[in-house]
């Protein structure tokens, strides 16, 4: 038998330790369970789109430290990486490459959406 598997519930958005004695919430979608802390933060509909964005892609919430994320500099990598067949930016693989980055920082897809939209209108 393998002793190094671990019996500890971890959060799929935050990674931290759940009490498997206390209440948390397990998505229908995606099977993933979160911890009170997550839940109360986020909306239904953030931890499903959290969840599965992190389910498709390496991390999770928070990996990296939130100082250092810059939405200008992702943008400029990931429309290097994310081009069509023409060689034009796929706009809507970027979108989705850039907010799980985004996730990986610690930014919630509200402040994400707002930090968008603020860079998009200056």
């Amino acid at each position: 038998m393998n002793e190094s598997i671990s019996n500890t519930i971890k959060c799929s958005i935050c990674r931290s330790n759940i009490d498997p004695d206390t209440l948390f919430f397990q998505s229908a979608v995606t099977f993933g369970v979160v911890c009170n802390s997550c839940k109360e933060r986020f909306s239904e509909e953030d931890i499903t789109l959290i969840l599965e964005l992190l389910l498709i892609s390496e991390g999770y919430f928070g990996m990296y430290e939130r100082s250092h994320f810059c939405l200008e500099k992702i943008i400029k990598e990931v429309a290097m990486e994310t081009k069509d067949a023409s060689g034009m930016p796929d706009f809507e693989k970027m979108y989705i490459t850039v907010l799980h980055k985004a996730l990986t920082y610690g930014i919630t897809p509200h402040e994400f959406e707002q930090e968008l939209v603020a860079y998009l209108e200056a």
